[in-house]
């Protein structure tokens, strides 16, 4: 992996995850390097929001109304299919 981090047992998700780095000579560094990774992500996330967030609305989009019914798409081309 890029940061020579290796799970070595199945864990849950979020926080809990971060034991599964630990190795099997208790060594903590990927450990820490998941942490680490992970506070990177987050404060990202947390900047990207802040910078493409918007209050006002959406602006409307044009809608298509749905074809009559009983009619197919293929006699709006002009042909009917039988």
């Amino acid at each position: 992996m890029l940061t020579n981090t290796m799970a070595y047992r199945m864990a849950g998700m979020g926080v809990f995850a971060w034991p599964q780095f630990i190795g099997n000579d208790n060594n903590i560094s990927g450990m820490i390097a998941a942490i680490i990774i992970s506070l990177i992500c987050t404060v990202a996330a947390f900047i990207l929001t802040c910078l493409t967030y918007s209050d006002e609305p959406a602006k409307a989009k044009k809608v298509i109304p749905p074809a009559r019914a009983g009619h197919s798409l293929a006699d709006r081309a002009g042909s009917v299919i039988k």
